[in-house]
C-alpha cells in the first residue's frame, strides 16, 4: 500500500518569530553596546605626534612637539633613522619638557626617567623637545617616533 503523504502549507509559528525577532535585536544591541563602550579590548591608536624640526647637525636633530594627544606617554617608545631605506638605530633620545628641563633619555635600549616623571607621568607634551644623537644624520634621513603601546600612531619627518 503506498503512503500519501499531506503537503502542509504552513509557515514558522508567530511566536517562534517573535522570538527569534527578539532574540536577534538583542544580540545586535549588545554588540553596540560593546563597540560604543570600547569594552572590546581593542586598544585605541592616538593620532600621530605633531613634530617641527628645529636645528641640525651632522649627528643631533632637534624636534619641537607641536601637537600631542594627552595619552602620548614616552613609555615603550622607539625611535629610528631611515637611511636610503635602510632603518638604523639611534645612540640617545632626551627629551626635554615645555620649559627645558630633562624629562626622560633613551639609552642602550631602556627609558630613563628624570627625578618626578616615571612611566605614568612622562609624557610628550606640545612644546617638548626631543633631542636625538646618532653616528650620522643627514638630510634626506627619515626620522621615525612610534609607540609600542599604541599611545600614538607612528610619526615620520623627513630631515632637511
Amino acid at each position: 500500500m503506498k503512503r500519501i503523504w499531506k503537503k502542509r502549507d504552513e509557515g514558522v509559528s508567530p511566536v517562534i518569530a517573535t522570538i527569534l525577532m527578539v532574540a536577534i535585536t538583542v544580540v545586535l544591541a549588545a554588540v553596540l553596546y560593546v563597540m560604543v563602550m570600547n569594552l572590546g579590548g581593542i586598544d585605541k591608536i592616538e593620532k600621530p605626534l605633531g613634530l617641527n624640526q628645529q636645528f641640525k647637525t651632522s649627528t643631533t636633530v632637534s624636534l619641537l612637539i607641536s601637537s600631542a594627544s594627552s595619552g602620548a606617554l614616552i613609555d615603550s617608545t622607539a625611535v629610528s633613522i631611515t637611511k636610503s631605506g635602510v632603518p638604523t638605530g639611534v645612540d640617545n633620545v632626551t627629551v626635554f619638557t615645555p620649559s627645558g628641563s630633562e624629562m626622560a633619555w633613551y639609552s642602550d635600549g631602556a627609558w630613563t626617567y628624570a627625578d618626578g616623571f616615571d612611566t605614568d607621568t612622562a609624557k610628550f607634551n606640545v612644546g617638548a623637545t626631543v633631542l636625538i644623537t646618532a653616528s650620522a644624520i643627514s638630510s634626506g634621513d627619515v626620522l621615525t617616533i612610534s609607540s609600542g603601546q599604541n599611545y600614538f600612531m607612528p610619526t615620520s619627518l623627513n630631515v632637511n
